[in-house]
């Protein structure tokens, strides 16, 4: 947020606002049943697994709440797509 300049005095910097309504807007891009599951168990994984620094699990660490949202509102928009893996269910 900060490549466009660093908000001055009183003024609102956007990140929070892209921090709190990017995962629902991937979600309603995405919007796909099986693979929202599939990024929200790798996120779950993330979230309960031991994160040394230097490794994969340590670099993804700090996105790991991002990627739990992000794969509950795919799923959740999935099911109102009615949407898995492509192929509408009936």
């Amino acid at each position: 947020m900060n490549t466009y300049g660093v908000p001055i005095f009183k003024e609102v910097n956007p990140a929070l606002f892209t921090i709190v309504t990017f995962p629902f807007l991937f979600g309603i891009m995405f919007g796909d049943i099986m693979h929202g599951i599939i990024l929200m168990s790798i996120s779950i994984l993330l979230c309960f697994s031991e994160r040394k620094p230097g490794t994969l699990m340590g670099q993804m660490g700090s996105m790991r709440y991002l990627f739990l949202l992000m794969g509950f509102f795919s799923t959740y928009c999935g099911f109102i797509y009615n949407d898995m893996s492509s192929v509408p269910l009936k």
